[in-house]
């Protein structure tokens, strides 16, 4: 390799030398670069610079701060942005105002290779977890509803996914809703339903969709419905407390659930 040298202006020192030193701290992606500035005469100071690149033509600069040394003066710099498993050349150079010096000591390291993928293999169950895409209501009237959610069960192997549906109204009464179980031997989407009773009158409901089994859970977007005007019923539903006949169909299959009533005397959240 030819060893180029700026001019330097008459009478003026020495340009200042340098020597590369080995890499250290080396990551897949990083490493930090080291050498020695020895001292010049020139009043300026030294402004060293590492080269560094997958060749000896370098391609890449990385500036060290000026330094005035007295002495073999040790400089570093950290560079990131590595490509891993790579080898790298590397060249410290320094320039004042009386001249400059070209280096030919190159020095090679190699970075480490790339971690493994912390992402989940397509077989590990947790990749499989059930997915919420869609919940609405049918069949709406003045005290019950069909409630409706997709489930994309996904190939998971447990052997049962259930699904529950939470009800809310626009005043916060609120209650846990029916729940349902999908077979666990059913694949890819299904549509379950479920059939809710004793609802009040003239009352907007909020209604959200939970899915879980042993590759994890998940939550579905809320979706809204109004119940029909007045009952006629003397006393709202929910007081005397809550049943919900559920309804599920899988596959043709009729899903149905036991009643579930709130114990008397127990107020809506």
């Amino acid at each position: 390799m030819a060893l180029l040298l700026t001019a330097s202006p008459a009478g003026a020192s020495r340009p200042p030398p340098t020597v590369t030193g080995a890499a250290t701290d080396i990551g897949p992606t990083s490493a930090v670069l080291h050498g020695t500035v020895f001292p010049s005469d020139c009043p300026s100071g030294e402004l060293p610079a590492f080269l560094y690149g997958p060749t000896d033509r370098y391609g890449e600069t990385v500036y060290a701060p000026r330094v005035f040394p007295t002495g073999p003066t040790p400089v570093s710099v950290r560079v990131s942005g590595l490509t891993p498993a790579t080898t790298y050349h590397v060249r410290l150079t320094a320039t004042d105002t009386c001249g400059s010096t070209g280096q030919i000591d190159d020095v090679v390291f190699t970075t480490a290779p790339a971690p493994p993928s912390t992402a989940p293999p397509a077989t590990d169950p947790a990749a499989r977890a059930p997915v919420v895409s869609r919940v609405d209501a049918s069949a709406v009237d003045g005290s019950s509803a069909v409630l409706g959610a997709v489930i994309d069960l996904r190939g998971c192997p447990d052997a049962h996914t259930n699904v529950r549906f939470g009800l809310r109204s626009d005043d916060d009464r609120s209650w846990p809703g029916p729940a349902t179980e999908v077979d666990g031997h059913t694949t890819g989407t299904q549509i379950v339903r479920v059939r809710v009773a004793s609802l009040l009158p003239a009352v907007r409901y909020r209604v959200q969709a939970a899915a879980s089994n042993a590759c994890g859970a998940a939550t579905g977007i809320e979706g809204t419905f109004l119940t029909d005007g007045a009952s006629g019923e003397p006393d709202p539903p929910w007081r005397a407390g809550l049943a919900a006949l559920a309804i599920g169909t899988v596959g043709g299959a009729i899903l149905v659930i036991r009643r579930r009533s709130r114990p008397s005397g127990v107020a809506a959240d």
